[in-house]
């Protein structure tokens, strides 16, 4: 069910935040609770340097926190506050929104974090269908909400079917979200396979579009690995014999898409004597 999204939803994105504070302090780490955040994954060697660079000139940006029936809750900045503690810093300034709108504050988590390119592809879709679980949102609430198109909201959903080795990795930018895309449309072994060679080989994203076109319904339903590509040129010529023995059978064109078997029929005889072949086969 869609809910009305409101002024302030509307105010959110194009609206100061300064209309969200109920003012600016400084907490004790060991006072702040952190909920589920959009960002999962944090790169050490880069939070190593965010601590060193906070040791020696402290936290430039104050944190964003919520009061929450007395206890304060991370909005943003999980990276600052994980640095902060490796720092040994005991307190850090944060700035406390008023908004008790639990999708105001998960609007605030995503973006923040997509303005400051701290998602990877796969982070980025997981938050956009949190908040169709969630709150229930379209496609098109949320585009109008973060500031992105309705397209690039439904291409990045469509990130969460690939197969979860896949999905390891584009999230750790071993292949694109362009190769993703591509790989999306064809069965879970099939993706493994392809978005290894496209790691092992580089291969573009034209290429995998190509080899994807290219792929046999047996390479896309039960795409097995081979030893040599020796094996899986004789699985091809075994699929074409057999099209073929099927075409002299039945007199008519045959080709296969995906797992089904498509007859090209020149008219409606030819409708009729397959009619006729298949009641003498039985």
């Amino acid at each position: 069910m869609k809910r009305g999204l409101g002024k302030g939803l509307a105010e959110l994105i194009t609206a100061r935040k300064d209309k969200f504070e109920t003012g600016f302090k400084t907490l004790k780490i060991s006072d702040i609770t952190v909920s589920k955040q959009p960002r999962e994954n944090f790169n050490e060697e880069k939070l190593q340097e965010l601590a060193d660079s906070i040791s020696r000139h402290g936290i430039l940006q104050p944190l964003i926190v919520t009061l929450t029936e007395g206890q304060y809750r991370l909005v943003v900045g999980e990276r600052r506050l994980r640095a902060a503690k490796m720092a040994g810093l005991e307190e850090v300034p944060v700035i406390v929104i008023e908004s008790k709108n639990e999708l105001d504050i998960g609007i605030i988590q995503l973006v923040e974090n997509l303005h400051r390119d701290d998602l990877n592809p796969i982070e980025e879709a997981k938050g956009y269908k949190n908040l169709i679980d969630k709150f229930g949102l379209s496609h098109e609430n949320i585009s109008q909400l973060v500031g992105k198109s309705r397209a690039h909201i439904t291409n990045m959903l469509r990130l969460l079917n690939l197969d979860p080795q896949v999905q390891s990795l584009v999230r750790d930018s071993l292949i694109s979200v362009g190769h993703a895309k591509v790989l999306v449309s064809i069965s879970p072994v099939a993706q493994r396979s392809l978005a290894k060679r496209v790691v092992a080989e580089n291969i573009s994203v034209r290429k995998l579009e190509e080899l994807v076109r290219n792929l046999s319904a047996m390479e896309q339903g039960f795409l097995l690995k081979r030893k040599n590509k020796k094996d899986l040129h004789q699985s091809n010529n075994d699929l074409n014999e057999t099209l073929s023995s099927i075409s002299k059978r039945l007199g008519l064109n045959v080709k296969l898409s995906g797992l089904r078997l498509i007859i090209r029929l020149n008219s409606l005889e030819d409708l009729r004597r397959l009619e006729k072949l298949l009641k003498d086969s039985s």
